[in-house]
């Protein structure tokens, strides 16, 4: 089960921000009387669309990481494990 988490929260408000204005364009493309602007750049509209998607992903994936990160710090200064001792465990070992 998926936690609902601020970042969470944003992600899917700007992903349906983003789904309404694609079927605004879709539907302006489609009517009977055509907006020509959008049916003349529809293929630049649609590669936006999609790189405004993108960078909505990586916004959250970064978001998502970074409370995850704080969890686990949280979670590790809550138990007193010595720092050093962490520090080994996730340093690269020469071989």
């Amino acid at each position: 089960m998926i936690t609902q988490t601020k970042s969470l929260e944003n992600f899917i408000k700007s992903i349906d921000d983003l789904i309404m204005v694609v079927h605004d364009a879709n539907n302006k493309i489609i009517a009977s009387e055509v907006e020509e602007f959008v049916y003349k750049n529809s293929n630049f509209l649609t590669k936006s669309f999609l790189i405004n998607l993108c960078s909505h992903l990586e916004i959250y994936i970064k978001d998502a990481l970074e409370e995850l990160l704080w969890e686990i710090i949280n979670r590790l200064n809550s138990h007193k494990i010595p720092y050093n001792l962490i520090r080994w465990n996730l340093e690269s070992k020469p071989k």
